[in-house]
């Protein structure tokens, strides 16, 4: 196991401050911490509002932390899904595809989890929320958030009718709210708006700080959101980074790495998916920072555990970032690679049921089935494994084809 520290002296500067703190004297009154008793809230019909009373950690309860923090990047493909302990308490962001469901549920319950303090549902995406209906019907779950957006795709439909079910609380995400898992707190960094036209921009973004450990937890956000995060006064420096949108080129912008600025980043993608994810761009962007690579694809589930000082991973990060992206090529020429790796008509999912690849048109909204003659031309080409993603999407059938 690698041990990687980010500040070797940051226990010393707490300790010290702490004694000049007592040498100039204590006062006599002893304050209460502040708590702030904001109320996230919720206005989908037929939710229920969930509040959330978040107590101010003071600089003394962080020189007390004891124990650890871990994050389970677990390795689900072409999807996400994280698991996050600290001390008796855990959260789930996401759960994979439907596929995955089972794969989640035992990975939480071989740790000995009986209950989830909390699960996010980052967005309405197959690949993120497929597994969330199985969680929710098998292990008990007692907040749950998403964003305020609707889908109509059965995927979505399956994690309602669980939520109904269980009869749970629904809490609505608002940007800059905390609320503590264990001794760590979590902040809401995004949406930042109710308006998108890719639902991939509505995902839930989380800061989880403990003690001197940072991490940030981008769902599929792309560039426009990540703008509007650094707009905020929000501190999104972190240690960790898990990269939006499977290290795609539409997300992880230069100024918003300058600003997070991350020692490690990890990247939870699926292994030759069809997509080219993740990006040439994006890992060449990471090497030139110095950024240590820890991919699912090719690492399996990973692994950070901080003890508030320091973070170290069950696996080594990737020393050769090359080794594991395509050299040399130019993006035409990605474009070519990513159409010789598509099937002719049928893919196979994780549930071994074979579905049509469709293509949307990036500039008209429309999309194909992928033996259309009114196929757009490559670059401007977006593929969907679903129709169901598609539309939820924004895009329109295309009325020659009839997909």
């Amino acid at each position: 196991m690698k041990l990687k520290s980010k500040r070797q002296y940051k226990l010393i500067s707490v300790l010290l401050l702490i004694v000049m703190i007592i040498s100039v004297g204590c006062s006599e009154s002893k304050e209460q911490p502040n708590v702030n008793k904001e109320v996230i809230h919720v206005e989908e019909e037929n939710m229920v509002v969930a509040e959330t009373t978040v107590e101010e950690t003071t600089v003394e309860e962080v020189s007390k932390i004891k124990g650890n923090i871990e994050v389970h990047f677990i390795d689900v493909g072409q999807a996400d899904s994280i698991l996050v302990k600290q001390g008796d308490n855990e959260l789930l962001i996401d759960a994979g595809n439907n596929g995955d469901g089972d794969l989640v549920v035992n990975y939480i319950n071989n740790l000995g989890i009986e209950d989830l303090e909390y699960v996010i549902g980052t967005h309405p995406h197959e690949d993120h929320i497929g597994g969330l209906d199985d969680v929710i019907n098998n292990i008990k779950v007692e907040n749950i958030i998403m964003p305020k957006t609707l889908s109509t795709t059965e995927t979505y439909e399956d994690v309602i009718n669980a939520i109904s079910n269980k009869g749970l609380k629904v809490t609505s995400p608002k940007v800059g709210n905390t609320f503590k898992l264990g001794e760590a707190e979590c902040t809401i960094l995004s949406p930042n708006d109710s308006e998108y036209k890719d639902l991939n921009n509505y995902s839930v973004a989380l800061k989880i700080v403990y003690g001197d450990n940072k991490f940030v937890f981008m769902g599929d956000n792309e560039f426009l959101p990540e703008h509007e995060i650094l707009g905020n006064d929000i501190d999104v420096s972190a240690d960790v980074l898990k990269l939006g949108h499977h290290g795609s080129d539409t997300s992880t912008s230069e100024n918003f790495l300058n600003k997070v600025n991350p020692e490690y980043a990890v990247i939870s993608v699926g292994k030759d998916n069809k997509y080219g994810h993740p990006s040439n761009e994006i890992l060449d962007r990471l090497e030139s920072r110095n950024i240590e690579v820890f991919r699912t694809d090719s690492q399996g589930t990973i692994i950070a555990t901080g003890d508030g000082r320091d973070i170290t991973f069950n696996v080594n990060a990737i020393e050769n970032k090359s080794t594991v992206k395509q050299e040399n090529i130019t993006k035409e020429e990605v474009v070519i690679i990513k159409e010789s790796v598509l099937p002719t008509k049928e893919v196979v999912n994780t549930n071994n049921n074979s579905e049509t690849t469709y293509i949307g048109n990036k500039n008209s909204h429309k999309f194909h089935l992928d033996s259309c003659s009114s196929l757009p031309d490559p670059k401007n080409r977006i593929y969907f494994e679903t129709r169901d993603e598609a539309t939820s999407q924004g895009y329109d059938p295309c009325g020659k084809c009839n997909p």
